[in-house]
């Protein structure tokens, strides 16, 4: 159960939001791009990926 919670704790925000927006949308990739734009803020997708890494 500790191996879990520190598992799940290790997940970041942004890949919480992008988890979350993904169920919510069904897989519609609609809503990743969406999500990725915004994380990525002025350069879109290309700097809304890497952003999920840090």
């Amino acid at each position: 159960m500790d191996e879990i919670v520190k598992k799940v704790a290790s997940i970041g925000f942004p890949e919480v939001i992008l988890v979350i927006i993904t169920v919510a949308s069904e897989g519609s990739s609609a809503g990743i791009a969406a999500t990725l734009t915004t994380l990525g803020r002025l350069f879109g997708i290309v700097r809304g990926i890497p952003s999920l890494n840090q």
